[in-house]
């Protein structure tokens, strides 16, 4: 797990200084070691990169690294968990390997297969560039469902990117689009971002740059909601579905580092831990986050968990004598962020990394297989008792929310976190149009209403919230986060199941895990009311935290915000909805960051 930053022009020499400081803005990804290489004959190539040793640990996989002759370079961040079962082919081809990690993998699978059947072979979580000297091609590709991040800008015939903006935001103005999607979702849907001119590469693309031009390709799609026939039974699918998943996990415990496990009592970690368990060598520890105020605190249910499997786990305490940290927590993200669940992110990996290097998460799990409430709740609006199974998108979305005249729109709207009008109270000119992030996404589906939703969430929430989240706060104490669920294999598998392998009879979500995590827990450990990852935000952002919040708020740009909007995101009397509150805390610190 690594930072990755780079240019490549056709007229301007990198300046190695430039390229440096680029480096020197993601440490925290890589603190064990760096590495630049320039080339500028006849064009103009600079790699940088931030080490984190996961895969063999020695200098023999320092990067940029290359080919035999050095026509070949590439950049890489994450995992290709899979990379081993190449090796050997491709040592059989005539490629010589200098070392043990799946970074020179890639290298030699490029030269044997070119870039797209490249990204085929991958399963794992990344974000890489790749110079091809003697074709003058720049390749920056990202993972499938988007876990790595990577940026870019282009400016005149200069491509810049980084695995996170700050290491290529300079000179860059707001984008009051962009802004005011932030205030519409609680985050920047992709590929925008509030800088502007600074893009995301979208989950499982790459960009290719050839003679100053880019061009962007799509290598994978999967789409939630195109059900397939089944004649299996529930039983059977969930054997098809542990089997995948214990073939997810095998490759994800593949470490030269010592690693742990994620448990928060709930579904998604349950699963990983009991599998993971019956997988593991040797003992694995859990690690756990609980808040001082018993109505957040779940963490008493995951070590009962832990204890029945057998397996040790360490609980870590946050309460708000931690709030020094916050201002770090929210300028991590380097533009806006609307979940507040960062905090507890933050520092669940922060004690994690005291102990290990690795951890595996369950994330994606309700994304997958149903599990959000407002699932739930859409499902009883849409069709009453017959919960959204017959509720076909096409003929009945537009009607029932009155929103919009197509099923993508009604979606879109469905997933805001505020309304155009409500934005009139914080932003002085908040821009309205169509949000192409989430616009299109259910087009042409014939899915019923949950799956309509899963590819809403699965297209934007969950790369743009979720992940990044994870990737930020786990990246900023330099630990590696590892989401078996995100495994293609699974997801593709999840994209077919029938509705009613997602959703029981009496309107449960993530019926097919609750199944498999009948095999290896009692029910009393897991059948309980779903509770989110949420801190008592509304608590803490009271006393010396509002204060802060006031005197920053009448410092942002008059040519931006109401100078008003406080009355209405967090209001004296302390009735501030929590995440109104938090994501006016996250715009404070991202516009101090800028003076910084």
């Amino acid at each position: 797990m690594c930072g990755i930053a780079g240019m490549v022009s056709l007229c301007q020499p990198v300046v190695r200084e430039e390229l440096q400081a680029m480096s020197d803005a993601l440490t925290h990804r890589g603190p064990d070691a760096s590495g630049m290489q320039i080339i500028d004959d006849p064009l103009h190539v600079g790699l940088a990169h931030r080490r984190l040793r996961i895969i063999d640990l020695s200098d023999a996989a320092v990067q940029p690294m290359c080919n035999e002759d050095q026509s070949v370079w590439v950049c890489y961040n994450g995992e290709f968990y899979n990379f081993a079962d190449y090796r050997a082919e491709l040592i059989a081809k005539g490629h010589v390997f200098k070392s043990e990690s799946d970074t020179e993998t890639i290298v030699h699978l490029y030269e044997e297969y070119g870039i797209e059947e490249t990204l085929q072979r991958m399963n794992g979580m990344f974000a890489f560039a790749l110079w091809d000297q003697n074709r003058g091609k720049l390749f920056l590709a990202r993972d499938r469902m988007g876990q790595k991040p990577l940026y870019f800008r282009e400016q005149d015939d200069l491509l810049t990117f980084a695995s996170e903006m700050k290491a290529i935001k300079n000179g860059a103005e707001i984008n009051q689009a962009a802004l005011s999607d932030f205030w519409r979702f609680g985050y920047v849907p992709g590929p925008h971002t509030v800088l502007d001119g600074v893009r995301q590469l979208p989950p499982a693309h790459y960009l290719t740059w050839e003679n100053g031009n880019t061009t962007m390709t799509e290598y994978w799609t999967c789409k939630m909601g195109h059900e397939q026939p089944v004649d299996a039974s529930l039983e059977e699918l969930t054997d098809e579905l542990e089997a995948l998943l214990l073939d997810a996990i095998r490759l994800r415990l593949i470490s030269d580092v010592p690693l742990g496990l994620f448990l928060s009592g709930g579904i998604d970690s349950n699963v990983i831990c009991a599998l993971a368990n019956k997988l593991a060598t040797g003992s694995l520890d859990t690690y756990t986050i609980a808040f001082a105020s018993d109505a957040h605190n779940e963490a008493d249910h995951a070590a009962a968990v832990a204890q029945h499997l057998g397996l040790r786990n360490r609980t870590f305490t946050v309460d708000e004598q931690l709030s020094d940290a916050f201002p770090m927590i929210a300028q991590q993200f380097d533009q806006p962020f609307g979940d507040f669940s960062a905090i507890p992110t933050y520092f669940v990996c922060k004690k994690t990394r005291e102990h290990a290097t690795v951890a595996l998460s369950g994330d994606g799990g309700d994304e997958l297989f149903g599990g959000y409430n407002h699932y739930f709740d859409a499902l009883q609006l849409f069709a009453g008792k017959r919960l959204g199974r017959s509720f076909t998108l096409r003929e009945k979305m537009a009607a029932v929310f009155k929103r919009g005249s197509s099923p993508s729109m009604a979606f879109a709207n469905w997933a805001r976190l505020l309304q155009d009008k409500h934005l009139e109270r914080i932003l002085l000119d908040p821009v309205t149009r169509e949000m192409d992030a989430k616009v299109g996404v259910a087009q042409g589906m014939n899915g019923n209403a949950l799956a309509g939703m899963q590819a809403i969430d699965i297209a934007t929430y969950l790369p743009d919230d979720i992940l990044c989240k994870v990737d930020r706060m786990s990246m900023a104490v330099s630990l590696e986060c590892r989401s078996p669920f995100l495994d293609y294999r699974v997801v593709e598998f999840a994209a077919k199941l029938p509705y009613e392998a997602k959703i029981d009879p009496q309107g449960g979500g993530k019926r097919i895990l609750r199944e498999l995590l009948s095999r290896y827990l009692p029910a009393d450990l897991y059948e309980r009311p779903k509770s989110g990852f949420t801190p008592p935000w509304e608590r803490w952002c009271a006393g010396p935290i509002r204060d802060e919040l006031v005197a920053g708020w009448d410092i942002l740009p008059e040519t931006l915000f109401q100078p008003d909007a406080l009355s209405f995101l967090a209001p004296e009397d302390g009735s501030a909805n929590p995440l109104l509150s938090w994501c006016a805390y996250s715009c404070v610190q991202f516009f101090q960051s800028l003076d910084t």
